[in-house]
């Protein structure tokens, strides 16, 4: 989904310049939304109503793997030998934070802090209205931005699957829906603006990475779950791996 996002963006460039075949992009890049928002959301519920958000986020660092690949056999994007690497060690990384946590079954809403921790990742915005700032900077700050956004709406989205399975519809709170929704969007309009100036291997691996540290920031604060050091140590490493991905670009 997410590899379809960006091979179908450029319909936004195509339909501005009044190409010819710019829906066959646009259907491109729609089959990628759908895949990643709409599909995802059943597999999502059904781990949401037994995992804590952070588990069920650390999971996806496989992704950025997958995507390092795929983005070079279907986006011609350069692939170095250190992305293996650290690949390998974000992966590693992703499993033993998911495998060192343990189950949080009772969950503290805290609502001030949970308002703090959704407004905390727009101060990643303010320096985009430098202009002097280089393309691939912006991208990198707009997928900071899409990955806590993204990574707190699986926050959101978790407190309304497990307020859903006890009680309906009518027991998830509006406040939070909002919340959700808003994050959700958010999150998918910077992705797009990520995809549309960066490349592939470096916004992916930005994204994925602060979508799996922020829950774990959010969990250590609203749950009761402790991050311990070698958790800490990881979290540390996907940074670094993620850095030196974005440097060699």
């Amino acid at each position: 989904g997410t590899v379809l996002q960006k091979k179908g963006l450029r319909w936004i460039n195509w339909k501005k310049a009044h190409k010819h075949g710019y829906l066959r992009y646009f259907g491109t890049w729609l089959s990628g939304i759908i895949l990643s928002y709409f599909l995802s959301a059943i597999p999502l519920s059904m781990a949401s109503k037994v995992l804590p958000p952070h588990v069920v986020t650390a999971m996806s660092g496989w992704g950025i793997v997958v995507i390092i690949f795929l983005s070079f056999f279907f986006l011609k994007e350069r692939v170095y030998p250190s992305d293996i690497v650290y690949s390998i060690v974000i992966v590693g990384c992703t499993l033993a934070i998911g495998l060192l946590t343990k189950p949080a079954y009772v969950l503290h809403i805290n609502r001030p802090m949970l308002n703090i921790l959704f407004v905390v990742p727009f101060g990643l915005l303010v320096p985009l209205v430098f202009k002097a700032m280089k393309p691939k900077v912006k991208a990198a700050l707009l997928a900071c931005f899409s990955g806590c956004m993204g990574g707190i709406a699986i926050v959101f989205f978790n407190i309304m699957v497990r307020d859903y399975f006890s009680k309906g519809f009518a027991g998830i709170p509006k406040d939070i829906l909002a919340l959700y929704l808003l994050s959700a969007v958010a999150g998918a309009i910077a992705e797009q603006g990520s995809y549309k100036i960066g490349t592939m291997t470096v916004v992916a691996s930005i994204r994925l990475g602060l979508f799996i540290i922020y829950p774990v920031i959010c969990s250590a604060l609203l749950f009761q779950s402790r991050v311990d050091e070698i958790q800490v140590l990881c979290i540390a490493l996907i940074i670094l791996s993620c850095y030196k991905i974005f440097k060699k670009r």
